[in-house]
């Protein structure tokens, strides 16, 4: 499973374990619910640097690749898809 798949899961168990903890009445589902709210907590920063880790290193891998003329503004494109990829991290987070 890619950084990406990895991490929309990783919000949405986020998602569900608050929902649990929120509704549940029995303390065995509220204390799984917990456990699973910490452990996706930690991981969701590190799976974020992954997926603009591996993002931006991709794109830029690709422009290095680029021998056209076009190369100084294809590597400006790159900047820019890194940092909507990193923005749309952010923005999923706030809608979460």
């Amino acid at each position: 499973m890619n950084a990406r798949k990895r991490y929309i899961s990783c919000l949405d168990s986020i998602k569900e374990a608050k929902k649990i903890l929120a509704n549940e009445d029995d303390a065995d589902m509220k204390e799984m619910a917990r456990e699973e709210l910490q452990e996706n907590e930690s991981l969701q920063p590190k799976l974020e640097e992954e997926i603009k880790t591996t993002s931006c290193s991709e794109r830029s891998r690709r422009c290095k690749e680029c021998t056209n003329g076009d190369s100084c503004r294809v590597q400006e494109a790159m900047k820019l898809l890194c940092l909507l990829a990193i923005s749309s991290i952010c923005t999923r987070n706030i809608a979460t």
